[in-house]
């Protein structure tokens, strides 16, 4: 395998899809492979999963949207997202109007979809919404979101942290090591 050294500023996450093709290569790929979150993302559990069936396991990182932070708002979760038709659809059943598919200045896709201006200003539950006194409510989110829900939910589940426990000891120990 390939010796991987980056420098602090560089994100680890990228890292962890070039081990899993070096791994590949040389025939060691496992069925498990355990990384802690700077090695974790979405884009990873996913592709991990369908190019080498390899089951990705360890805490991605937290969800720190604002909506998130704000107690009774709705965040990404309650939106249900139509991807055969390319559509949000919000808490009260209205469905986004424009969706769009981009990047992010790292590279990685992400999708934009927005909502109806009109729809968003005559809703009952705006404020749980929308913090912006005019403009329409607006997602932004990855095309492998489910995957991360997946991974968030998952760490939260008792036998899975204890699981994990097993990788966090060895990460000390190189930690010391080194």
């Amino acid at each position: 395998m390939s010796k991987r050294i980056s420098t602090a500023e560089v994100h680890d996450a990228p890292l962890g899809q070039q081990i899993q093709a070096d791994l590949f290569r040389r025939d060691l790929q496992p069925t498990q492979h355990w990384v802690d979150a700077g090695d974790n993302a979405a884009e990873l559990i996913v592709r991990a999963k369908e190019q080498h069936g390899t089951e990705i396991i360890g805490p991605v990182r937290p969800n720190t949207s604002q909506a998130h932070r704000t107690p009774g708002a709705f965040t990404l979760r309650d939106f249900r997202i139509d991807w055969d038709r390319q559509k949000a659809i919000c808490p009260q059943g209205q469905e986004s109007e424009r969706w769009q598919v981009t990047k992010r200045k790292t590279g990685l896709p992400i999708i934009i979809t927005t909502f109806a201006e009109q729809t968003c200003q005559q809703c009952p539950v705006r404020t749980q919404c929308v913090r912006a006194k005019t403009r329409p409510k607006s997602l932004t989110f990855q095309p492998q979101q489910e995957a991360l829900h997946a991974a968030r939910d998952a760490m939260v589940d008792p036998d899975a942290q204890r699981r994990y426990q097993r990788r966090a000891g060895r990460e000390g120990t190189l930690s010391q090591g080194v």
